[in-house]
Protein backbone atom coordinates (compact mmCIF):
# COMPACT_ATOMS: atom_id res chain seq x y z
CA UNK A 1 0.00 0.00 0.00
CA UNK A 2 1.34 3.29 -0.81
CA UNK A 3 1.63 5.87 1.68
CA UNK A 4 0.19 9.16 0.68
CA UNK A 5 2.73 12.39 0.93
CA UNK A 6 1.42 15.24 2.51
CA UNK A 7 2.61 19.05 2.22
CA UNK A 8 4.25 18.91 5.41
CA UNK A 9 6.11 15.79 4.32
CA UNK A 10 7.36 17.84 1.47
CA UNK A 11 8.07 21.20 3.57
CA UNK A 12 10.37 19.10 5.55
CA UNK A 13 12.45 17.04 2.99
CA UNK A 14 12.94 20.80 1.67
CA UNK A 15 14.22 22.10 4.91
CA UNK A 16 16.35 18.73 5.36
CA UNK A 17 18.03 19.34 1.76
CA UNK A 18 18.71 22.63 2.15
CA UNK A 19 22.41 23.95 3.39
CA UNK A 20 22.71 25.98 6.48
CA UNK A 21 23.33 28.90 4.68
CA UNK A 22 19.94 28.37 3.02
CA UNK A 23 18.25 27.74 5.93
CA UNK A 24 19.95 30.21 7.81
CA UNK A 25 18.33 32.67 5.30
CA UNK A 26 14.98 31.46 5.31
CA UNK A 27 14.66 31.64 9.16
CA UNK A 28 16.23 35.13 8.85
CA UNK A 29 13.05 36.34 6.56
CA UNK A 30 10.79 34.39 8.90
CA UNK A 31 12.06 36.56 11.88
CA UNK A 32 11.79 39.56 9.52
CA UNK A 33 8.17 39.26 8.97
CA UNK A 34 6.99 38.07 12.33
CA UNK A 35 8.56 40.76 13.64
CA UNK A 36 6.98 43.20 11.32
CA UNK A 37 3.81 41.73 11.81
CA UNK A 38 4.17 42.20 15.58
CA UNK A 39 5.63 45.68 15.34
CA UNK A 40 2.28 46.75 12.73
CA UNK A 41 0.00 44.75 15.67
CA UNK A 42 1.64 46.99 18.80
CA UNK A 43 1.69 49.74 16.65
CA UNK A 44 -1.86 49.90 16.19
CA UNK A 45 -3.17 49.23 19.58
CA UNK A 46 -0.67 51.68 20.98
CA UNK A 47 -2.26 54.26 18.33
CA UNK A 48 -6.00 52.89 19.73
CA UNK A 49 -4.90 53.55 23.27
CA UNK A 50 -3.03 56.75 22.99
CA UNK A 51 -6.56 57.86 20.71
CA UNK A 52 -8.76 56.91 23.31
CA UNK A 53 -7.05 58.26 25.90
CA UNK A 54 -7.11 61.69 23.81
CA UNK A 55 -10.80 60.83 23.46
CA UNK A 56 -11.40 60.85 26.91
CA UNK A 57 -9.17 64.37 27.54
CA UNK A 58 -11.37 65.61 25.09
CA UNK A 59 -14.35 65.19 26.56
CA UNK A 60 -12.77 66.09 30.27
CA UNK A 61 -12.22 69.12 28.49
CA UNK A 62 -15.72 69.90 27.13
CA UNK A 63 -17.11 68.79 30.13
CA UNK A 64 -15.29 70.72 32.28
CA UNK A 65 -16.40 73.85 30.00
CA UNK A 66 -19.91 73.40 30.11
CA UNK A 67 -19.13 72.86 33.74
CA UNK A 68 -17.65 76.41 33.87
CA UNK A 69 -20.50 77.69 31.44
CA UNK A 70 -22.73 76.56 33.29
CA UNK A 71 -21.66 77.96 36.53
CA UNK A 72 -20.73 81.46 35.36
CA UNK A 73 -24.58 81.95 34.05
CA UNK A 74 -25.46 80.66 37.81
CA UNK A 75 -23.60 83.58 38.89
CA UNK A 76 -24.66 86.01 36.36
CA UNK A 77 -28.04 85.79 37.21
CA UNK A 78 -27.58 85.37 40.86
CA UNK A 79 -25.68 88.98 40.76
CA UNK A 80 -29.39 90.22 39.53
CA UNK A 81 -30.49 89.52 42.69
CA UNK A 82 -29.87 92.67 45.36
CA UNK A 83 -31.70 93.92 48.92
CA UNK A 84 -34.94 95.17 47.96
CA UNK A 85 -35.21 93.87 44.80
CA UNK A 86 -38.56 93.41 43.27
CA UNK A 87 -38.71 90.72 40.63
CA UNK A 88 -41.20 90.07 37.94
CA UNK A 89 -42.39 86.41 37.48
CA UNK A 90 -40.70 86.09 34.39
CA UNK A 91 -37.18 87.41 36.55
CA UNK A 92 -37.84 85.23 39.35
CA UNK A 93 -38.62 81.89 36.76
CA UNK A 94 -35.41 83.11 35.15
CA UNK A 95 -33.35 82.87 38.32
CA UNK A 96 -35.19 79.26 39.25
CA UNK A 97 -34.18 78.28 35.82
CA UNK A 98 -30.69 78.92 35.27
CA UNK A 99 -29.80 77.45 39.07
CA UNK A 100 -32.11 74.53 37.97
CA UNK A 101 -29.79 73.96 34.84
CA UNK A 102 -26.49 74.81 36.76
CA UNK A 103 -27.58 72.20 39.05
CA UNK A 104 -28.42 69.78 36.28
CA UNK A 105 -24.94 70.37 34.38
CA UNK A 106 -23.26 69.64 37.95
CA UNK A 107 -24.92 66.31 38.49
CA UNK A 108 -24.58 65.01 34.87
CA UNK A 109 -20.72 64.85 34.31
CA UNK A 110 -19.78 61.71 33.24
CA UNK A 111 -15.57 62.28 32.19
CA UNK A 112 -15.58 64.82 35.49
CA UNK A 113 -17.49 62.71 37.65
CA UNK A 114 -14.50 62.57 39.94
CA UNK A 115 -13.74 65.91 40.26
CA UNK A 116 -16.99 66.96 40.84
CA UNK A 117 -17.46 64.39 43.68
CA UNK A 118 -13.89 65.05 45.38
CA UNK A 119 -14.79 68.62 44.79
CA UNK A 120 -17.74 69.19 46.26
CA UNK A 121 -18.61 71.20 43.92
CA UNK A 122 -22.60 70.92 43.87
CA UNK A 123 -23.16 71.49 47.59
CA UNK A 124 -20.50 74.50 47.59
CA UNK A 125 -22.53 76.20 45.26
CA UNK A 126 -25.63 75.71 46.37
CA UNK A 127 -24.36 77.27 50.22
CA UNK A 128 -23.36 80.16 48.04
CA UNK A 129 -26.49 80.97 46.74
CA UNK A 130 -27.89 80.51 49.75
CA UNK A 131 -25.98 82.42 51.82
CA UNK A 132 -26.16 84.89 48.57
CA UNK A 133 -29.79 85.47 48.76
CA UNK A 134 -29.79 85.61 52.26
CA UNK A 135 -26.90 88.28 52.61
CA UNK A 136 -26.98 89.48 49.47
CA UNK A 137 -22.97 89.23 49.48
CA UNK A 138 -21.91 89.67 46.16
CA UNK A 139 -17.91 89.65 46.91
CA UNK A 140 -17.97 86.70 49.16
CA UNK A 141 -20.41 84.41 46.03
CA UNK A 142 -17.66 85.73 43.73
CA UNK A 143 -14.98 84.90 45.42
CA UNK A 144 -16.72 81.30 45.90
CA UNK A 145 -17.11 81.00 42.07
CA UNK A 146 -13.49 82.30 41.36
CA UNK A 147 -12.27 79.53 43.79
CA UNK A 148 -14.28 76.86 41.93
CA UNK A 149 -12.83 78.10 38.73
CA UNK A 150 -9.51 77.84 39.73
CA UNK A 151 -10.04 73.94 41.34
CA UNK A 152 -11.47 73.32 37.72
CA UNK A 153 -8.72 75.27 35.44
CA UNK A 154 -5.94 73.53 37.70
CA UNK A 155 -7.45 69.72 37.08
CA UNK A 156 -8.69 70.78 33.28
CA UNK A 157 -5.18 71.94 32.18
CA UNK A 158 -3.33 69.22 34.92
CA UNK A 159 -1.38 66.25 32.48
CA UNK A 160 -1.51 64.29 36.47
CA UNK A 161 -5.13 64.69 36.48
CA UNK A 162 -6.76 61.13 35.52
CA UNK A 163 -6.65 60.05 31.86
CA UNK A 164 -9.60 58.03 32.24
CA UNK A 165 -12.21 56.78 34.45
CA UNK A 166 -12.42 53.13 33.87
CA UNK A 167 -15.49 53.57 31.36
Amino acid sequence: MHRRVSHSDIAGAMILAMNPQSLLTLLGAVVGIVGTLGAVYLGQRMSRTWQREQWIRDNRIMEFRKLLNALADSLRVEMTLYAGAVLEPDQQKAIVESHASTMRTIRTRIFTIDFVQRTQIEVTWSEALQQHQKMFDVPALAAVFSEIRNQILIDATSRNSKKSSKH
